[in-house]
């Protein structure tokens, strides 16, 4: 129900039941549990995207730490969950810490799913906009060249490679 409310937008009627859900989880399957950090990840995304950011960077790091531990950090929870903390810090104008997280996303997704799967062309597009945020654009052409090609390539998402060519231009 949580995440058909924050689907919806709903968050405010989404969180509690986020927060109850994390309580029982935690109580009932613990806090290595696969589920019980998927349900603080999504929580932290409820957080996120009220603007309560402050919030949802503890969820996001123990997601982070615990999806490290108990599933590796080559599984594609743990990289959507350092993915989402990477646009939480970028929502703060933290580039500098969304950055790093930004790369290892980029490299875990190189090796699964792959270099030719759409989410590798996300993060190698993620990393060049931190750059460019970072006011270092040159160190962004090649992973912007590397996901726009990638996207050209494969055929994947129209809009996303119309936003990385906009991208391009701006490197």
């Amino acid at each position: 129900m949580a995440t058909c409310y924050h689907t919806m937008e709903r968050h405010g009627d989404a969180l509690p039941l986020y927060v109850e859900c994390r309580e029982g989880m935690g109580r009932m399957l613990g806090k290595d549990h696969p589920d019980y950090l998927s349900c603080i990840n999504n929580m932290a995304n409820c957080y996120k995207a009220m603007g309560r950011h402050g919030d949802a960077l503890p969820l996001y790091v123990e997601c982070r730490n615990g999806m490290g531990r108990v599933l590796g950090k080559d599984h594609p929870d743990y990289l959507s969950c350092i993915n989402n903390m990477a646009n939480c810090y970028k929502a703060m104008d933290r580039h500098g810490d969304a950055l790093p997280l930004y790369v290892e996303c980029r490299e875990g997704r190189g090796r699964v799913p792959g270099k030719d799967h759409p989410e590798y062309f996300r993060s190698c597009l993620a990393v060049a906009l931190s750059h460019l945020r970072l006011g270092d654009p040159a160190a962004g052409l090649e992973p912007a060249l590397e996901g726009r090609d990638g996207l050209r390539r494969t055929g994947c998402d129209s809009g996303l490679l119309q936003a990385s060519e906009g991208l391009l231009s701006r490197l």
